[in-house]
């Protein structure tokens, strides 16, 4: 199935409940009236799911617009990166955390905004930088984002509607360092954001399949299911 199709299923999913609820108490009215509320509910309920979808998630997230300044470094890779693989330039929200993390919201390729701790862009080099925003950039061409961003702002869906299909880590990684063209970059990336953690405060478990790596802190139970370890994805860099 489509992504656009699971979109669509999802905002109708999120849709339907409160339109049959009004329609069914309308129905004892006017059948008549009973349709036009129910129509009338569902594509305002749809179009507040779906226009709203990433303003909602990134309020929740939190964090600030990048300084040109103050972030130059990632925002000249991002635009390099989204260059070479043909997108169109996504804007930087850094959020002020130290665990090492980032994320991609968005409801298409057109309106993508990475997401990045301060953590991530302090403590990894250039190289490292290059390879994890790599990583973050290629779920943009992966088109599964919609979804994902839609389930993140329904509070309570996110944790039991997603969950990582076997092998998504990995095929991020390798389309990542297709990118860069320097698997070492990632590998190191990928190994310190395990040593020095990767929790974001304030994320919940419905947002957390559209990060990196898990960003509930240890303890709290994964995100979304099916997640490979950093260390199991660090090395299979290394074997290429």
């Amino acid at each position: 199935m489509s992504a656009g199709r699971r979109s669509a299923l999802l905002v109708a999913a999120a849709a339907a409940p409160p339109a049959l609820v009004l329609g069914a108490i309308t129905l004892l009215v006017n059948p008549v009236i009973a349709l036009v509320v129910f129509v009338a509910v569902a594509a305002a309920v749809a179009a507040w799911v779906w226009i709203g979808a990433q303003r909602r998630v990134l309020s929740a997230v939190g964090g600030r617009v990048a300084d040109v300044d103050g972030e130059a470094r990632a925002l000249n890779l991002i635009e390099g990166l989204s260059f070479t693989a043909g997108l169109r330039q996504p804007a930087l929200v850094v959020v002020d955390s130290g665990g090492l993390n980032a994320a991609v919201v968005s409801r298409d390729p057109s309106s993508a905004v990475v997401v990045a701790t301060s953590g991530l862009l302090a403590e990894l080099t250039r190289i490292e930088l290059e390879g994890a925003l790599a990583a973050a950039l290629v779920e943009i061409r992966h088109g599964e984002l919609g979804p994902a961003t839609v389930v993140a702002s329904l509070p309570g869906l996110g944790r039991r509607l997603v969950s990582s299909a076997p092998g998504r880590d990995a095929a991020t990684d390798l389309a990542a360092v297709k990118l860069t063209r320097f698997p070492p970059g990632l590998a190191a990336a990928l190994e310190k954001m395990e040593s020095k953690g990767t929790a974001v405060g304030g994320i919940g478990a419905d947002q957390a399949h559209l990060w990196l790596a898990d960003p509930l802190p240890p303890g709290a139970g994964a995100g979304a299911g099916g997640r490979t370890s950093l260390h199991d994805r660090a090395q299979a860099l290394r074997e290429l």
